[in-house]
């Protein structure tokens, strides 16, 4: 069964992005898709250099959100517990808006996110953890704290900013427009990195969803485990959010 649900969102996924590629303010017919050797040349630098771009721009960032979250829910042992309910995104797009407000160079947007993303983390794990276990109230009530802690001064840079705040609203809207393959590489990477780390704890996340104790007795080092998945994981959010705001401002 899952087999088959996974068969059929990779078909839907090849499927929208393809009839994605034809859309636009300037239609491409289904006909040049299919006979790119026949299409004008500017309807191969729109699909090339614009609409691919993005399309694969999208899907990488939704791959590192997704595996990200997948992996947090583990951790805290949790469904509910994922990167933007509990304030780890709000924390990286408060980190890549500051490097923005003081017009830092373009490696500082993930490296920011990235510090305030791995802070704001650590911050909720350990208020909401007791006597060894997460609650799941207090997880929710800090990860909500936290996120409208930060919102408010991401708010307050939107207002420093002035006129072009609206590049802001923008990319926390999901903007993708200034995606380039260049891009796509930069981001290839930490995707890799982090998939290929996830894999190879997947038995010990394994044991992890048993609880604490179980993953005690089964020799998993619990809070060291903890502590480099939600490192790796705090990276990831980091540069999918902070990177699509690179995206939206250079």
């Amino acid at each position: 069964m899952k087999k088959h649900v996974s068969l059929i969102l990779i078909l839907g996924i090849i499927l929208t992005g393809t009839l994605s590629i034809g859309l636009g303010s300037v239609s491409v017919p289904l006909e040049q898709l299919f006979s790119m050797s026949t299409a004008p040349d500017y309807i191969k630098t729109i699909i090339y250099e614009i609409r691919l771009p993005r399309i694969i721009m999208a899907l990488l960032i939704g791959m590192m959100l997704s595996s990200s979250g997948v992996v947090v829910q583990a951790v805290f042992q949790n469904p509910l517990a994922d990167p933007y309910i509990i304030g780890i995104a709000a924390s990286a797009t408060f980190g890549a808006v500051i490097a923005y407000v003081f017009q830092l160079p373009d490696i500082f947007y993930g490296v920011l996110a990235f510090l305030s993303c791995l802070i704001s983390t650590f911050v909720i794990f350990k208020l909401s953890n007791r006597n060894g276990k997460v609650d799941i109230t207090t997880l929710l009530i800090v990860g909500i704290a936290v996120s409208s802690f930060i919102g408010a001064f991401t708010s307050f840079a939107m207002y420093l900013i002035g006129e072009e705040s609206f590049k802001i609203t923008m990319w926390l809207m999901g903007y993708l427009g200034g995606a380039t393959w260049t891009k796509v590489a930069l981001l290839f990477v930490p995707l890799v990195f982090s998939l290929i780390f996830f894999y190879l704890q997947r038995n010990q996340l394994d044991a992890l969803l048993s609880g604490d104790e179980e993953a005690n007795s089964l020799g998993v080092d619990v809070h060291t485990l903890k502590a480099k998945v939600l490192t790796v994981s705090a990276l990831v959010v980091a540069f999918s959010v902070a990177f699509s705001g690179m995206i939206g401002f250079v």
